[in-house]
């Protein structure tokens, strides 16, 4: 994901709308996606944040089996 990527799901898996105090996207540049729960969840990262510093390693949908590990980069 260089150009990077926006989404307004950051902690309900099954979400049909924005999370809860949230009704923007947010938005994060260029980065790289692990896609392994596993290793998302054990990572240590910030986890289920509505509103997450995209600008450091933060794990989305966090303590979900669909967690995502985003790691920014330059």
């Amino acid at each position: 994901m260089l150009r990077g990527g926006s989404s307004w799901r950051q902690v309900d898996p099954k979400a049909t709308k924005p999370d809860p105090g949230r009704s923007e996207y947010i938005h994060f540049g260029a980065h790289i996606m692990i896609l392994n729960a596993k290793v998302a969840n054990s990572s240590g990262f910030p986890s289920s944040q509505v509103d997450p510093d995209t600008t450091r390693p933060f794990i989305m949908l966090g303590g979900t089996p669909l967690a995502i590990l985003i790691l920014p980069v330059n």
